[in-house]
């Protein structure tokens, strides 16, 4: 925790540096996000938005804390009224986008909808490619429901993100 506590002073600081950075607020906003602070994230990626309306990795992170708070009436893929086919529905999306997409996405997308086995699947493919982002995404409130299986000790200790 240590960390992210030294982290958000660093954004406090960006922010008076330059309050109308989007890249600024939205990091920001998901940084509150992952600390579990909500209300406080739900506030910031609205600002956010507020700024710029495009900003698709906002919108997305704003999408999941909806849903997490279960308020998938509001969430990217309203149609949905559960995590399993809110999740099923994300695979889905993210099956059909071209390009590289990171094993974190597709993972977290597995976690709402319930197959921990493609979770770590695609966390393992993450450790394999070292991808550094994928330390910052686990902290997302969305693997909480893995988090006691051991196979999550052993995707953080390829990782090496501190328990």
């Amino acid at each position: 925790m240590k960390r992210l506590d030294e982290a958000t002073r660093e954004y406090h600081k960006a922010l008076e540096i330059d309050p109308l950075s989007p890249i600024i607020n939205g990091n920001y906003g998901v940084l509150l996000f992952v600390q579990h602070k909500y209300d406080e994230a739900m506030k910031q990626m609205t600002q956010t938005m507020e700024l710029q309306p495009s900003f698709t990795v906002t919108a997305l992170r704003m999408s999941e804390l909806l849903a997490i708070k279960g308020d998938f009436q509001n969430a990217a893929i309203p149609e949905h009224a559960d995590a399993r086919s809110y999740g099923q529905a994300t695979v889905d999306a993210i099956a059909k986008l071209t390009g590289y997409q990171p094993p974190y996405l597709t993972a977290e997308a597995w976690t709402w909808a319930g197959n921990r086995d493609k979770v770590f699947e695609y966390l393992r493919q993450g450790c394999v490619e070292e991808d550094h982002l994928e330390q910052v995404f686990l902290r997302s409130p969305s693997f909480d429901p893995i988090r006691s299986d051991p196979r999550y000790v052993e995707v953080t200790n390829c990782l090496t993100i501190p328990q």
